[in-house]
């Protein structure tokens, strides 16, 4: 299982996953908790999902709808088995709560 906690400034490619520069000053794919847990079939708990851009949750609805996700424009995956996304909001710390619900 991967928990990740998001906050205001994670987006598609913290989860995705991006191009970093290498030791060696070469540009290689580090995977994100999206792409390792569907790779390897394990649960993602996504916790605080109100705290992230609307455009993330955007971004997990064709992998949801079509099972498979396009990490780069020539990197897509079927997750593999036993694979769960989890989206946990916790509206209690949320700025504008109605004290009365």
């Amino acid at each position: 299982m991967i928990v990740v906690t998001c906050e205001e400034t994670f987006d598609s490619k913290n989860l995705v996953g991006t191009y970093v520069c290498s030791e060696t000053g070469e540009f290689v794919f580090k995977k994100g908790p999206l792409t390792v847990a569907a790779e390897q079939g394990l649960w993602l708990v996504l916790k605080n999902v109100e705290e992230t851009p609307s455009d993330l949750l955007s971004f997990i609805l064709p992998l949801i709808e079509q099972k498979r996700l396009q990490v780069t424009s020539t990197f897509t995956i079927v997750p593999k088995l036993g694979f769960r996304i989890f989206c946990l909001a916790n509206y209690d710390n949320s700025p504008g709560r109605n004290e009365d619900i």
